[in-house]
């Protein structure tokens, strides 16, 4: 049970690493996609990265300087995501995520690979959606 939605909680969008103690909200756009995308993929997933203080972006090796998962004023808009059940992290499971996250019509959609695959999404308010892969990706 969450605080933001039937499945997600304010907590797991915290920064992690750090001591920062930011206030911040979740766009709305945002949970409501994320929720969405939980109740349709059917599985539990989790929240890998939010928020990131500038510290912690600073520190995050391929990390934008611009990046959503900083605040912009006291919003944040973007979320990394998997599967809470580590052997449904695969390629494929995540590939799903993508099709079903643009089938949403999620702004911004990235696929990430190495030791814990996962999808990056964003509502970012601008009109322009943005895919991406990451170099690490690994195709199924």
């Amino acid at each position: 049970m969450g605080d933001l939605s039937a499945n997600w909680s304010k907590r797991e969008f915290e920064c992690k690493g750090c001591e920062c103690k930011t206030t911040f909200h979740i766009s709305l756009g945002q949970i409501k996609l994320l929720q969405k995308l939980r109740e349709q993929i059917g599985e539990k997933l989790i929240c890998t990265s939010g928020l990131r203080c500038k510290l912690k972006n600073d520190r995050t090796p391929g990390a934008s300087p611009n990046s959503y998962h900083l605040l912009r004023g006291t919003v944040l808009y973007a979320a990394d995501i998997t599967f809470l059940d580590p052997a449904l992290r695969t390629p494929k499971n995540i590939l799903k995520l993508y099709v079903l996250a643009d089938q949403l019509k999620a702004k911004a959609i990235g696929l990430y690979g190495g030791s814990c695959p996962r999808l990056h999404l964003d509502n970012r308010p601008t009109t322009r959606p943005a895919r991406w892969i990451d170099r690490n990706w690994v195709w199924p």
